[in-house]
């Protein structure tokens, strides 16, 4: 369902046009697809996260993992890493944002989003 929503959003956009295919400005904007807590949270790098900060998602062990910089914060839940793994190996740009983070480090929320 997520990449037909990347395909649609693609066609709407003009994505594929010889214009469109280079635009002037990187990014376009993003559209957001879910949110929820990450799992298995790394706590030392917990308590350090700000609400904005901008994560990486990699695969490790089967699972989309949420990153900054070497180290993993914590990994997506089951059924959204399932689906961002795919997006990612479809060739998706996926944005990864802290919507929030608990000081004594024990949750941290994320905004998964398609980028344009």
């Amino acid at each position: 369902m997520a990449l037909k929503l990347l395909d649609t959003l693609k066609q709407v956009l003009g994505a594929g046009t010889p214009a469109a295919s280079a635009p002037a400005v990187g990014n376009l904007g993003e559209v957001a697809l879910s949110a929820c807590d990450l799992e298995d949270v790394d706590a030392s790098l917990a308590r350090r996260m700000r609400q904005g900060e901008i994560l990486e998602l990699r695969p490790r062990d089967g699972r989309a993992t949420a990153w900054r910089g070497e180290r993993a914060v914590g990994a997506l839940p089951q059924v959204e890493s399932e689906r961002v793994l795919g997006l990612l190996s479809g060739g998706a740009r996926l944005g990864c944002r802290v919507v929030l983070a608990d000081p004594a480090g024990g949750v941290v929320r994320v905004r998964l989003s398609v980028l344009m």
